[in-house]
């Protein structure tokens, strides 16, 4: 007893106090269990935790490449716009034919049928390929109105996406992993169909319903995400806002860079060599500007004495509209040499669509002189008849002597040509018919196939209804004032010009790009104020200004005379 205690004093439990075995082997299974629960449940969340984090890597890779592909393609067409004949079109989707060829990644080059939808041109926009996050090569559709001219300000959206309608120009789609619900139960909801999406995606062409579901694959109604059976594709948009973005500053450029300096011409001795110029009709001028009205009705036409508005761009000869009409109107013919037995008998001079007919009867033969006249000529864009043009008939001994020569007359803006005929003799008389074709576009505004690639892509497309024009009035057909670089007094202002184009008041000639409707304001419109800034359109003032695009202000004016600050000299576009 005296040593139990002892061992009991001391921490030791002595055998009546030890627990029975069977309570003992009852609690190591207890601890055992919980042990195993905690180890399963542990791994439980070890596998749960793996499959969320797949699902998020997928997802990040899907949204990356959807971006990336968004701004590879926002970026070609900015590319684009600085040389393209239709700045904003996209490019069509790969063509099925060079899948699994050295051209895979290349846009087809047409599209026969839109909306038209295939596989992202990657390698035409410049990027690797990019997949989603189930290893898929990204789908692509384009919308109408962004595959030719016109594309402008007023492009809008084809596209219906989450049933919004006009919403996109075009979509990028990631297809996900292969789907199959082509034995489910369930009834297909529209415009869904079953289908093994599995079996066909190596098939050849390719169909787009085997990786795109559902008005995704119709190209009815795009939906931006869809979680069920019957869809799992991502897709992003690119409006035309976005588009617009892209291309306004390229467009912008290229104004300032190629067809301000081809209105603007290029130095002569005598003075400013426009289009419209001394060669032509005797003068240097700027055509008058067409009278601002709503940009898609305007007539295009010149007004007489105006000096800002629209560009003038009407054709000179078709008689759309009263004031556009540079047919001649009359033509006189008058005896200039030989002796008192040569005679000019008569003559009529018959304006037509087409030409100016003059039926001359003569004696012998005499010299004649031939003067026409055609209305709007300072008004537009116009040409006078070179000789080779002026044909008649009897060919015979007869020919053109001299000119023909052009006027201006500065009173009302009419063109007058003036030419010399030697006509074949006639002792008995005779008779010759002589052709005068009216006057014919410029060719600067002539818009055919390669004619003049510095205006034609801004014709085409119609950039002229978003263009202000303003001219000083000392380089009109009937000038008043003085802008030359050494009088400037009469010239046109450009305020907060950067540093190194020049100086600031002595431009001759303004285009000013209106830029996107801003906050508030709608396009089209009749009124100027839903265009431009009223910086710009002060009419009569003369200064045009430069400022920082935002969301107040977005015009963008270009200038002639222009220089451009390049590395160690300036670049003059236009003096």
């Amino acid at each position: 007893m005296k040593a139990s205690r002892k061992m009991a004093s001391k921490g030791f439990l002595s055998a009546s106090c030890l627990p029975r075995p069977r309570r003992q082997r009852g609690a190591a299974l207890m601890i055992m269990m919980l042990v195993l629960v905690l180890g399963t449940s542990w791994a439980l969340v070890n596998a749960i935790s793996g499959a969320a984090r797949n699902t998020v890597n997928e997802q990040t890779q899907t949204g990356d490449s959807l971006v990336l592909a968004k701004y590879a393609l926002l970026g070609y067409l900015a590319q684009q716009a600085l040389t393209s004949d239709v700045p904003g079109m996209f490019p069509c989707p790969e063509s099925t034919s060079s899948i699994g060829t050295a051209n895979e990644g290349t846009a087809n080059s047409s599209c026969s049928t839109l909306p038209a939808i295939g596989r992202l041109p990657w390698k035409t926009l410049g990027i690797d390929k990019p997949l989603d996050g189930a290893g898929e090569a990204l789908w692509y559709a384009v919308g109408t109105g962004v595959r030719a001219a016109p594309i402008n300000f007023s492009t809008t959206g084809a596209l219906t996406v989450n049933a919004a309608p006009k919403a996109a120009v075009a979509v990028i789609i990631a297809p996900g992993a292969a789907l199959n619900n082509a034995s489910s139960t369930s009834s297909a909801p529209a415009p869904c169909v079953k289908r093994d999406q599995a079996a066909g995606r190596s098939g050849t062409p390719l169909n787009a319903s085997d990786f795109v579901e559902c008005g995704n694959a119709t190209m009815a109604d795009f939906v931006s995400s869809r979680n069920d059976s019957w869809g799992n594709d991502r897709v992003v948009t690119i409006t035309a806002t976005e588009m617009l973005k892209a291309i306004e500053g390229a467009v912008a450029d290229r104004i300032q860079r190629n067809v301000t300096p081809a209105l603007n011409g290029t130095a002569a001795s005598t003075g400013w060599y426009q289009k419209n110029s001394y060669d032509e009709w005797g003068a240097y001028f700027f055509p008058y500007a067409s009278s601002w009205s709503h940009p898609t009705s305007n007539d295009s036409c010149g007004t007489y004495g105006v000096t800002e508005g629209l560009l003038p761009l009407a054709s000179g000869d078709v008689a759309s509209g009263p004031g556009c009409s540079a047919r001649w109107t009359s033509a006189t013919v008058a005896k200039v040499s030989g002796n008192a037995s040569n005679t000019l008998d008569s003559y009529t001079c018959t304006p037509g669509t087409a030409q100016m007919t003059c039926v001359v009867n003569y004696t012998r033969r005499p010299g004649i002189q031939v003067i026409a006249t055609a209305p709007n000529i300072a008004m537009g864009f116009r040409t006078r008849p070179a000789v080779g043009d002026i044909t008649f008939t009897p060919l015979s001994s007869n020919s053109v002597s001299t000119g023909p020569s052009g006027a201006i007359v500065t009173a009302n803006g009419n063109g007058t040509i003036t030419f010399r005929m030697s006509l074949v003799n006639r002792a008995s008389g005779g008779t010759i018919t002589i052709f005068i074709p009216n006057p014919a576009d410029s060719f600067l505004i002539n818009t055919s196939t390669g004619s003049n690639p510095d205006l034609a892509w801004f014709i085409n497309n119609q950039w002229q209804r978003y263009t202000y024009y303003a001219i000083s009035p000392a380089v009109t057909a009937n000038p008043s004032g003085t802008c030359t670089s050494g009088n400037v007094t009469d010239c046109l202002t450009l305020t907060n010009a950067e540093a190194g184009t020049g100086n600031v008041n002595d431009k001759r000639v303004a285009l000013v790009l209106s830029g996107r409707p801003l906050t508030g304001k709608t396009q089209p419109s009749s009124s100027m104020s839903d265009y431009f800034e009223a910086q710009n359109t002060s009419t009569g003032d003369r200064n045009f200004q430069r400022d920082t695009i935002s969301t107040t202000f977005n015009d963008r004016p270009s200038v002639c005379p222009f220089q451009r600050q390049t590395t160690g000299s300036a670049n003059v576009l236009c003096n």
